[in-house]
This record gives structure tokens, sequence and C-alpha cells, in this order.
């Protein structure tokens, strides 16, 4: 288990704590955001909030962009594999598609690199991103 310095135990809170937020309960990706900033049961609220006021503020679109990187990149590798985005995508859609037809998406996605590939890196994930949303600006 990793230990959290007797100095910054004021910056986290327990797990449990903010799963009973409804806002994060009823939010898919509130448990995977929770997740991100977890260590052990217990969540670096300091950070979280951080980085949630960076990304809900105008601009920063690069920071954005990483934000979401980092929650489809479930592992924490600094890639999103197949298996990464299989599960995030069954988990959004709350298991309402068919897991061939998530699998579709997968490969759909991964096609869009042009090259075999079984990871993606955040340069593939942005310009995929780029691709797909030309005002990707304007929507953040």
């Amino acid at each position: 288990m990793v230990k959290i310095p007797e100095e910054k135990k004021s910056e986290y809170v327990k797990r449990s704590t903010l799963q009973s937020i409804s806002t994060l309960k009823n939010n898919p990706l509130g448990n995977i955001i929770i997740k991100k900033y977890s260590v052990g049961t217990r969540v670096n609220i300091v950070k979280l909030s951080e980085d949630l006021s960076k990304f809900l503020s105008p601009g920063n679109i690069e920071f954005k962009k990483k934000f979401f990187f980092d929650i489809y990149d479930q592992d924490g590798d600094g890639f999103i594999s197949n298996i990464d985005l299989f599960e995030i995508l069954k988990h959004l859609n709350s298991n309402t598609l068919e897991d061939y037809k998530i699998q579709n998406i997968v490969d759909q996605t991964f096609a869009e690199i042009g090259e075999y590939t079984t990871k993606m890196s955040f340069n593939q994930f942005e310009t995929i991103l780029n691709r797909s949303l030309d005002d990707f600006d304007k929507v953040l």
C-alpha cells in the first residue's frame, strides 16, 4: 500500500466521501476521475480541484486534451490501448451497446491511426480528436 506523507495528508479525503456526492455518483466519469486522483483509499482533493478548475475555465485546450487522454488511459502507461478504449466506452454507454459493437468502434478508431497498432500515443489521440472535431476549440 502506498503511504501518504504526513505533511500531505490534509490534501486527501476518503474516496467514499467523494463517491457519496450525488453529482459524482450519477456521472459515468465520476468514478474514473476519482480513480485518477486516488492513492489507495484516499483522493488528492487539492490536485483534483486544481485540474477541474483548469478544465472548466475557458481556453487551455492542450490541458483539456491531455485531461481527456489521461481519462482514457485507464492503466496509466502513457498510451490508450484497445483494452483501455473498450473499457471506457463500455462504462460510458452503461452497457447499452453490445460488446461487439463497442469493439467495432474501437477497431475503427485504431484504423484511423493508419498503421496496425494496439496502443495510441497522445499525438495520435490528438490527431484523431482534431480530425473528428474540426472545431474542438469551440466545444470546450
